[in-house]
């Protein structure tokens, strides 16, 4: 079966990390933009009792405009969470946020049971890990690590014991006495997450700490930093625009989009069962077809690739502004040869992914992926397509793109929707 290439990358990742690990933490809360749910479905932690981060309503500007919408969320304690989105989305804000350095213009952070509103970084014991790793370049390996401890007057054998129990869990014996040049950059990023740990933080953050390494280096230290993690059970917010990272490491995923958070759950159900129109466009590749409205309340849909005309499985509710029919590409089945049942179309362009070939195919006013079974179709070649409703997920949003509230809709054949219509109608016939 076709996989996309991050996930094919994600899984080769994932593979190498032990299945004793910690188990995926279920969603936390609903997304909120002042104090509006903005994601129904987000279920409460399975982590302990509390949280170790507690996001309400955070708003943030820079020169009166804002970058952050008044976002909430929670992380449970030893939960992984990954604010996944675009530059400009408003992850870093966030984070930065988070850590201090960036004053909101209302809401509130806890670390804990405190509020860290006011507080300043150095007294709110996060562990930071950046992007340019921020190494002492005129300090060895020790002392870059020994650095925080200092600055919260631990000394002698206490401050050498810890630098030595983080250096054996960092697998960096033996470097001690190196400076940043003398070493490659995955270790120079060891340094920089054991500098963050060994400080004994109650949060770490970490701000796209491996966009600077090859894809090698990087698929190898998603492992590590997925093993430090869950060897210190410490709860993480870890921000990448990189969604082979998101699938990797994370217990829960956040997407983000222009300063609001319009995904929360798994890494799993981010990908195939995504709640927005923007997130499946964003995570993977994904063919969005969009149903007319009054088609829908109609109770009569008809699309490329499932000719026979279906419906939804209820009623619409009154703020859905806009209604998409979702499918990956593996779903989508294409063939040169007509069959009942099947919707014509043309193949727009080709491209190598790995182990398969993906194809572009244009239908009527839409444009569907799918994977080519032979590896042979080519640009302007006439092929037909077909999919089960059953694989297709349906997106419901409001006027302004985000998620609506409320159990998925799902798509039904007419003769199973009348059916049901009859069911519940009083004195319908129960044959």
């Amino acid at each position: 079966m076709f996989k996309p290439l991050f996930l094919k990358a994600a899984g080769r990742a994932m593979h190498a990390v032990s299945a004793a690990s910690v188990g995926g933490a279920a969603p936390v809360d609903a997304l909120r933009t002042n104090g509006t749910p903005r994601a129904s479905q987000a279920a409460q932690s399975t982590t302990t009792s509390g949280h170790a981060l507690a996001v309400q309503d955070l708003v943030i500007a820079y020169g009166g405009k804002p970058v952050v919408n008044g976002v909430s969320f929670t992380i449970g304690h030893g939960e992984f969470v990954t604010l996944l989105g675009p530059s400009g989305s408003g992850k870093t804000s966030v984070l930065r946020a988070v850590a201090g350095y960036v004053e909101p213009a209302s809401g509130d952070i806890r670390i804990g049971a405190r509020s860290m509103i006011g507080v300043s970084p150095r007294l709110r014991n996060c562990g930071m890990v950046f992007q340019s790793y921020a190494l002492f370049p005129h300090m060895t390996v020790a002392q870059n690590i020994a650095y925080g401890l200092k600055t919260r007057n631990v000394t002698g054998e206490q401050l050498q014991a810890r630098v030595a129990e983080i250096v054996d869990a960092m697998h960096l014996g033996g470097f001690e006495g190196r400076y940043p040049h003398e070493m490659s950059g995955g270790q120079q990023q060891r340094v920089a997450l054991a500098r963050a740990l060994v400080i004994r933080p109650d949060l770490l953050l970490m701000d796209e700490p491996l966009a600077a390494l090859d894809l090698r280096l990087r698929e190898q230290m998603q492992v590590e930093i997925r093993r430090i993690q869950q060897q210190f059970n410490i709860s993480t917010l870890y921000i990448t625009h990189d969604q082979g990272e998101a699938f990797t490491m994370s217990d829960r995923i956040m997407v983000m989009n222009r300063g609001d958070i319009v995904s929360s759950d798994r890494p799993r159900q981010v990908y195939l069962a995504p709640n927005c129109s923007f997130t499946a466009r964003f995570v993977g590749s994904s063919s969005l077809m969009e149903i007319p409205l009054a088609d829908a309340r109609a109770q009569s849909i008809t699309l490329p690739g499932h000719a026979e005309p279906f419906a939804l499985d209820r009623p619409l509710n009154d703020d859905v502004g806009h209604l998409f029919v979702s499918l990956r590409p593996e779903v989508v089945r294409v063939q040169t040869e007509a069959a009942p049942g099947w919707s014509e179309g043309v193949v727009v362009s080709r491209r190598f992914a790995g182990m398969s070939v993906m194809v572009s195919i244009r239908a009527g006013e839409h444009e569907l992926l799918a994977v080519d079974p032979s590896g042979e179709m080519m640009p302007d070649q006439p092929v037909w397509i077909r999919w089960s409703l059953d694989d297709a997920h349906v997106i419901a949003e409001n006027a302004a793109g985000l998620p609506c509230d409320g159990a998925p809709l799902r798509l039904v054949e007419l003769a199973n929707e009348a059916s049901a219509a009859a069911q519940t109608t009083p004195g319908a016939s129960h044959a």
